[in-house]
């Protein structure tokens, strides 16, 4: 699983399906399994595969929810549905308002959309340089955390730090 989390971390998301498929078999009702597959699938574009496996799983009373609604997130915003990506993660941030992915898919999907971000974008980078040991623990099943840094900076660079 250590293996498949860091392959999707850099972006190899064949390579983590394929480690993923294999634990499956053994593991076939192992959340944390089925979630990075979940993770691969999006990664990979895989929609029709992914929404099987949703489909079923109890995202909500999971307690590995705040991931399952990551992935949702991704997958929303990959298939253009920025609106719904955007109104997912603003229910999340109350919540989970240090969790730094929250402020990237605010930031991405402001962007998208054109609409003003409300700072997200250097929130989301402040948020990556103040994460503590205790926190990437907390947010261990996200394979992108903070992966997405020079994304947010040279954007805002680019725009003299202007979001949008």
């Amino acid at each position: 699983l250590a293996l498949a989390r860091m392959s999707l971390s850099t972006g190899e998301c064949d390579s983590a399906l394929n480690r993923l498929q294999k634990q499956k078999d053994i593991a076939v009702y192992v959340e944390e399994v089925r979630l990075a597959i979940a993770q691969s699938q999006v990664c990979l574009g895989k929609f029709e595969d992914y929404l099987l496996l949703r489909g079923d799983a109890d995202i909500k009373k999971s307690p590995l929810a705040l991931s399952w609604q990551m992935v949702e997130t991704e997958y929303l915003f990959k298939t253009g549905s920025f609106v719904k990506a955007r109104d997912l993660v603003s229910s999340l941030q109350k919540a989970n308002s240090n969790f730094p992915e929250i402020h990237y898919w605010l930031w991405k999907s402001a962007v998208e959309m054109k609409i003003k971000a409300d700072g997200s974008g250097p929130k989301y980078l402040t948020a990556c340089k103040g994460l503590n040991s205790r926190l990437t623990r907390q947010f261990l099943q996200e394979p992108q955390l903070c992966r997405r840094i020079t994304e947010v900076e040279t954007f805002l660079k680019k725009n003299n730090n202007s979001e949008i």
